[in-house]
């Protein structure tokens, strides 16, 4: 396949778009011209409807194909874009990132629990903000609000958020208001029953998340769900245990006493039969 199908994740999603359209076009003529350069008895129309035909069955429309591949991320860069630094809690957005590896793909939600509906977010917020307070989101917000100029000072007055993702005032900041939710789930399931009901009881528009698939109609939180949720909170802080000079790290900022109650929620949501 021709180099520039390939789509930087460096580039803004318009332009990624673009350069994914342009290999798609690239693609398709190289084989279309394999095709004509193999053929003994040369080609007519039919043939050239035919082959653009199984060109879309195997080469676009497949799950598994390159451009499948190059959509999602052309289409996670133009969401990105659509949070620009105007946005009142830009921090909502990092905590949805960190959260990303629960949300489905465009019509990838089915009813067999492999990812969570967009659906929650709203509600999950609002439990976020029962547990760590409005300061919590605040300081978070601002934050981001001081990275975000940084990074526009560094770059001509413009910024991607996939560099703010990764800029350690930001994961610290995520640490921080995750860190301040551990004490209250030290009976992680007794908090998970709290969270469940509070989640469905505010549950987003079925309207704004119909590119999720078919079953974000009616689609609730259920039991497994919400350990699904409360254990992708506390992954990012698996490795950092794991290492002495981290762990030790995160006991000075934290405190002992905090981060032994992180590891009781790690250790009880690993044990949970859910």
């Amino acid at each position: 396949m021709a180099n520039n199908s390939k789509t930087d994740t460096g580039r803004r999603g318009s332009s990624a778009c673009i350069t994914m359209a342009s290999g798609i076009l690239d693609d398709y003529t190289e084989k279309l011209i394999d095709m004509v350069s193999n053929s003994a008895t040369g080609i007519t129309t039919t043939d050239i409807r035919n082959f653009l035909i199984g060109y879309k069955e195997k080469e676009i429309k497949s799950s598994s194909s390159v451009h499948a591949e190059q959509y999602q991320k052309c289409q996670t860069l133009q969401e990105q874009e659509m949070f620009d630094g105007s946005r009142r809690e830009p921090f909502k957005r990092i905590i949805v990132m960190r959260l990303s590896k629960l949300f489905p793909p465009e019509g990838k939600l089915t009813g067999e629990g492999k990812y969570l509906s967009r659906r929650l977010l709203r509600g999950l917020f609002s439990t976020l903000e029962k547990m760590t307070g409005a300061e919590g989101v605040e300081a978070g917000n601002q934050i981001c609000f001081d990275e975000i100029a940084k990074l526009k000072k560094s770059d001509g007055g413009k910024f991607l958020w996939e560099d703010l993702y990764k800029t350690p005032a930001i994961v610290n900041a995520t640490d921080d208001l995750i860190m301040t939710i551990i004490p209250h789930m030290e009976n992680i399931h007794k908090r998970a029953v709290w969270m469940r009901t509070m989640i469905n009881n505010d549950l987003d528009s079925v309207d704004e998340y119909e590119f999720e698939g078919p079953a974000v109609d009616g689609w609730e939180l259920d039991e497994r769900g919400t350990f699904m949720l409360m254990r992708e909170f506390v992954v990012n802080f698996r490795p950092k245990l794991k290492d002495k000079a981290t762990a030790a790290t995160l006991i000075q900022k934290y405190g002992k006493e905090q981060v032994q109650a992180l590891l009781g929620v790690i250790k009880a949501l690993d044990a949970a039969e859910v």
